[in-house]
């Protein structure tokens, strides 16, 4: 009983310091805008299951920077 209260506990406390980590790769910054573009460019031309990454890339970098001005098309 002591061992799956201690495994129990561990778990609990990677999940807690696990959250934050997953949460940032998220964030709207230029290093990650790039690399999500980048992605994107490198397999929005393929098969199918490559245009499912370019597709998931694409869609991770509109839901995490919606509002971004630098991001605008500059009209004339």
């Amino acid at each position: 009983m002591r061992r799956t209260i201690k495994l129990v506990t561990l778990a609990a406390m990677l999940a807690v310091f696990a959250a934050p980590a997953l949460a940032q790769s998220k964030e709207c910054n230029d290093e990650n805008k790039a690399a999500w573009y980048d992605t994107f460019l490198k397999n929005y031309k393929g098969e199918p299951p490559q245009q499912k990454i370019a597709y998931d890339a694409a869609k991770l970098y509109l839901t995490s920077c919606p509002e971004d001005p630098a991001d605008q098309i500059p009209r004339s």
